[in-house]
């Protein structure tokens, strides 16, 4: 295998089954914590073999979109590679109802992808009827992947945070934002916006993941009697009221209201893109 044009991709270490980069168990990170809501409600109504198998899917797809762990054979176009595995700087944990994301340190490789991969998450969570929500903090943590060991004060402020947090997104405890205003992280204020979020104790300014921008931006707009890609989210989002009765309806009617006001920041900001592309109703 020849990865010298693909830098991302790395070696598996023999005997090794963490595909280790350079992890030290303790270190000063970034943590996301998310939670799948209404998985009580779920587990509930549900099939058992439903709930498994979404949680299955959701499984893989994190193993090989965040922590980079690919098949013996891997193919980019005409190359294949063998025993090799994605450098992302994060790695995650799944357990019941939550999600962590944790990256490898403190440096602007892993802040950026911690950042990047949120918002995947969100993405692919919304896209198949998971709603979800999270938080995002900085510190010492510990995680310990082989012993599944995970502890630390980061854990608790973003867990803490996110039970505040009224949408499907996720959200900066004051510690990231402060550690990311003392870095230079190019690109990184395109994973996240200063928004007037809903929380339980009101509107408040954080700095929100801004999941549904991130793909109308780098993805081509679609052809002439396709769906729009600037629609999915909305269409994704709205699906959850034909299941959802109550007060959570508070949580679909504040995203929607988030993904449209995105569609206006950025039609502001970049108007070649949405010149011939209205804000979906």
């Amino acid at each position: 295998m020849n990865q010298d044009d693909k830098p991302f991709l790395k070696p598996v270490k023999e005997n090794s089954n963490i595909r280790s980069r350079n992890w030290q168990p303790t270190a000063n990170r970034f943590i996301g914590f998310f939670d799948i809501m209404g998985f009580k409600d779920r587990v509930y109504r549900q099939k058992h073999e439903d709930v498994y198998n979404d949680l299955s899917a959701l499984h893989e797809w994190k193993r090989l979109s965040i922590d980079g762990i690919l098949p013996e054979e891997f193919k980019i176009g005409d190359q294949t590679y063998t025993n090799v595995y994605i450098d992302t700087k994060v790695r995650t944990a799944l357990f019941s109802d939550t999600v962590l994301l944790i990256s490898e340190s403190d440096d602007a490789d892993s802040a950026f992808s911690l950042m990047f991969h949120s918002n995947a998450l969100l993405r692919y969570c919304i896209k198949n009827k998971i709603p979800i929500k999270g938080a995002i903090a900085f510190g010492n943590f510990s995680a310990n992947l082989e012993q599944s060991v995970f502890f630390g004060q980061p854990l608790i402020d973003a867990y803490e945070l996110h039970n505040e947090l009224e949408m499907y997104s996720a959200i900066l405890h004051s510690s990231a934002e402060k550690k990311l205003s003392q870095m230079n992280v190019p690109d990184i204020n395109r994973q996240f916006i200063n928004y007037k979020t809903p929380t339980k104790s009101g509107r408040i300014n954080y700095d929100c993941l801004s999941w549904p921008l991130i793909s109308v931006t780098e993805m081509p707009l679609s052809g002439k009697g396709k769906t729009k890609f600037s629609d999915l989210h909305l269409s994704a989002v709205k699906e959850f009221y034909q299941t959802t009765s109550g007060k959570a309806r508070i949580y679909i009617d504040n995203t929607v209201e988030f993904i449209k006001w995105l569609m206006e920041q950025e039609k502001i900001r970049r108007p070649e893109i949405f010149s011939k592309q209205e804000i979906p109703e």
